[in-house]
C-alpha cells in the first residue's frame, strides 16, 4: 500500500514533546472533499517540516478502531494502544464525522516515539482524567470489579469469566497487581488497566471466549 502524507510545522508539537508544557496540538484535520470514508489518502500535500499520513473517517470510527488501522496500514501488530496519538493530533475531544481526515505519524516509529513521548510527560494520563475517557465519574457504580470493566471493553458477545479475566491481566502484564477481586478503579488504574487492550486472539491462551449465537 502507498503511504501518502501532509506536511506541516510542528513546532508547538515538538515542545509539547520536549517539555511537556504545552498540552494542545498543532490544528490539522482539514476540510476536503472527495476521498473515500474509510481509506487512505493517496497523494501527498508539502508544506514545511513533518510528514503526516491521513485517513478519512468513516461511519462507525472512534480512536480506538483508527489506531487498529494504522497499525494495519503500517504492517504491525494491530492494537488500539496508539489513540493517543492520535487524539493528540486531531484537536481532540471532538465529534468523530464520516468524512473528517484525520493525521498521523509518517512512520510506524515516528508512531511509537510520540505515543512515548505524551505518556512521560503525562499527557495520556491528563487527558483520560479530564475526559473522563472511560466513565469513572459517570459509571463509578457500574465499575466496581475487573468483570465490569471487561464487560464494557468487550460487550455481551464476549463470555467474562474467571478464566477471562486471568488471561487479560496475564496478557497486559498485571497478573501480579491486579486479580478477580480488584475494582473501584480511580484514573490511573483504569488507564494502566486499558492502555493496551488487546484483541481476543491475542489473550495468553487459545480457549474460544465468543459466546455461541
Amino acid at each position: 500500500m502507498k503511504k501518502d502524507s501532509i506536511r506541516f510545522t510542528t513546532k508547538v508539537l515538538s515542545l509539547a514533546l520536549a517539555t511537556g508544557i504545552t498540552l494542545t496540538s498543532p490544528s490539522v484535520c482539514f476540510a476536503e472533499k472527495g476521498p473515500k470514508q474509510g481509506s487512505f489518502i493517496e497523494y501527498t500535500i508539502d508544506n514545511e517540516e513533518t510528514k503526516y499520513n491521513r485517513y478519512v473517517v468513516k461511519e462507525g470510527d472512534n480512536l480506538s478502531h483508527i489506531s487498529e488501522k494504522i497499525c494495519k496500514f503500517f504492517g504491525e501488530k494491530i492494537t488500539t494502544e496508539y489513540w493517543p496519538v492520535v487524539a493528540f493530533l486531531n484537536d481532540f475531544p471532538r465529534t468523530l464525522r464520516p468524512g473528517n481526515i484525520i493525521v498521523f505519524p509518517e512512520t510506524f516509529e515516528e508512531l511509537l516515539s510520540m505515543y512515548n513521548n505524551l505518556k512521560e510527560i503525562g499527557w495520556i494520563s491528563r487527558y483520560i482524567q479530564t475526559n473522563d475517557v472511560y466513565g469513572k465519574n459517570k459509571q463509578r457504580q457500574f465499575r466496581k470489579t475487573m468483570r465490569d470493566l471487561l464487560r464494557d471493553i468487550y460487550g455481551k458477545s464476549v463470555n467474562i469469566d474467571d478464566e477471562f479475566i486471568e488471561s487479560y491481566l496475564k496478557t497486559v502484564g498485571l497478573s501480579d497487581k491486579y486479580d478477580l477481586y480488584s475494582g473501584d478503579f480511580d484514573n490511573d488504574e483504569l488507564f494502566e488497566l486499558t492502555e493496551w487492550i488487546p484483541t481476543i486472539d491475542e489473550l495468553s491462551d487459545t480457549k474460544n471466549y465468543t459466546k455461541s449465537k
